[in-house]
C-alpha cells in the first residue's frame, strides 16, 4: 500500500511538471475587484499585459466591482484552480477585507504570486477646507465635531481604516460617507460635497488644483509630493497605512503553475518600461515574490485588526 502512495505521489508531481512545461495554452484572466478606469486599475491592466507577453498568451482584465472586492475576491476563490484565472488582490481585499468579514479569507482562499504595486494614500482635502496641515485640520475638527467628513470607496476599505485611524489618534469627530469606488468619491470630494479623502491615484488632481494635499499616510514621503508631510512626522506618531496591490490565485493552484505565473511577473515588473510607465501614474513599481506578498498580507490584516479594535470600528 505503501509503495503504491508513493508511485502516486511521483506521478502526481510528474504530471504537474508536464503541465507546468506547456502552461499555458489558452488567453488568462486578471479580475480586478473595482470599475475601469482608475490608476490603480490601470496598473493591473499594465502588469496583465507584460506577464501575458510573458507568458505567450493574451491576458485580459475583467473588472467586477463591489462589496469592497469581496464579489471578485470570493468568485475567484471558486474558480478553477488552473492558473488560467487570477485575482488582482490589494490591500482592503487582503488586509482590510477579512478584518470587517471575518467569513472571508485570504490566508485560506488564495495563493500569492507576487506583489506590483506599494505606495500610501494621500489624505487629500478639497481646497475651501479652511485647514493647510495635520494641525489646522484637527484644530479645525475639534472647533466643530461632526461637520468634517472623509469620503472613501466603500465600508471595511482601506481607506475606511486611514480615516479610523486619524479620528482615533487625532482624538477627533470626522464622519465616513461610503461611495460604490475612489472616481465618485474623488468627484465630491473636489465638488466640496465632501471635505476629505485618503487616496493614491490623485496626482492629477493636486496638480490641476481640485484637489490639496494634506499629508501622505506612510512612514516615509512620497518621492513624487516630497514637499508633502506624512501624518507620523506631523505628530501622529506610529500612523503608517500603505496601500498595495498583487497577483493571486486560487488557494489549489498546482505550485508548479503558480512558479510559472510568478517568474512572468517578475520577469514584467523587473522591465525598465513598466517601471517607468508605473512611476508616470505615480505609483511605486515592486517585483515581490510569493512570500513576499504572504508576509505583507499577514502583516496587513494584523495592522488593520489593531486598527478595528483600537478605534472601535463599526462596519454598517
Amino acid at each position: 500500500m505503501q509503495s503504491k502512495t508513493v508511485v502516486t505521489v511521483l506521478l502526481f508531481a510528474v504530471c504537474a511538471g508536464a503541465q507546468a512545461q506547456t502552461f499555458p495554452v489558452k488567453p488568462l484572466k486578471l479580475v480586478a475587484p473595482f470599475p475601469p478606469g482608475g490608476l490603480v486599475d490601470s496598473a493591473g491592466r499594465i502588469a496583465a499585459e507584460g506577464m501575458g507577453a510573458a507568458l505567450g498568451q493574451p491576458m485580459v482584465v475583467e473588472n467586477r466591482p463591489g462589496a469592497s472586492g469581496k464579489i471578485a475576491a470570493e468568485a475567484v476563490s471558486r474558480a478553477p484552480a488552473d492558473g488560467y484565472t487570477l485575482f488582482f488582490a490589494n490591500g482592503t481585499s487582503h488586509g482590510s477585507l477579512p478584518v470587517m468579514d471575518p467569513g472571508f479569507d485570504p490566508v485560506k482562499d488564495f495563493a500569492p504570486v507576487g506583489v506590483i504595486i506599494y505606495t500610501p494614500f494621500i489624505l487629500a482635502a478639497n481646497p475651501g477646507l479652511m485647514a493647510n496641515s495635520v494641525a489646522e485640520l484637527v484644530a479645525l475638527a475639534r472647533a466643530q465635531p461632526g461637520t468634517i467628513n472623509y469620503a472613501t470607496p466603500g465600508v471595511g476599505s482601506a481607506a475606511h481604516f486611514a480615516g479610523e485611524l486619524l479620528r482615533s489618534q487625532a482624538g477627533i469627530d470626522i464622519v465616513h460617507v461610503p461611495f460604490k469606488g475612489l472616481a465618485q468619491a474623488v468627484q465630491d470630494v473636489m465638488g466640496g460635497a465632501v471635505q476629505l479623502t485618503f487616496d493614491n491615484a490623485i496626482l492629477q488632481h493636486l496638480k490641476a488644483g481640485k484637489l490639496k494635499a494634506i499629508a501622505t499616510t506612510g512612514l516615509q514621503r512620497l518621492e513624487f509630493l516630497p514637499e508633502v508631510a506624512t501624518l507620523d512626522e506631523s505628530g501622529l506618531k506610529g500612523y503608517d497605512i500603505v496601500g498595495w496591490a498583487g497577483v493571486a490565485v486560487p488557494i489549489r493552484t498546482p505550485p508548479a503553475l503558480i512558479a510559472r505565473l510568478s517568474e512572468a511577473l517578475r520577469q514584467t515588473m523587473s522591465r525598465p518600461e513598466v517601471q517607468n510607465r508605473l512611476k508616470a501614474l505615480a505609483l511605486s513599481p515592486m517585483a515581490g515574490t510569493p512570500e513576499h506578498m504572504a508576509r505583507l498580507t499577514s502583516e496587513s490584516i494584523a495592522r488593520y485588526r489593531k486598527i478595528a479594535t483600537e478605534s472601535r470600528m463599526k462596519f454598517e
